[in-house]
């Protein structure tokens, strides 16, 4: 989608980690399609990892942040 190094470029730009990676397997859509995630269809394939990949960097990501507890009450008035 971005191309070779477009991914790092982008969140360099905007400031912000790249998270990592994902590949164009027609797989991902085809399981998608069906309702299943890839990561479920075929957890040992490559896309499957990668996907695990890109989720254990988030939590890391978020991980970093403060917690803000708030009602949701309170952000609907």
């Amino acid at each position: 989608l971005f191309g070779s190094g477009g991914g790092e470029r982008m969140a360099a730009a905007y400031g912000v980690p790249l998270l990592g990676s994902l590949p164009l397997d027609i797989s991902i859509r085809e399981q998608g399609d069906l309702g299943t995630p890839v990561v479920r269809a075929a957890p040992d394939s490559a896309a499957a990892a990668a996907y695990r990949r890109v989720a254990e960097r988030l939590l890391e990501e978020l991980q970093k942040r403060p917690r803000v507890r708030s009602s949701i009450g309170a952000q609907l008035l």
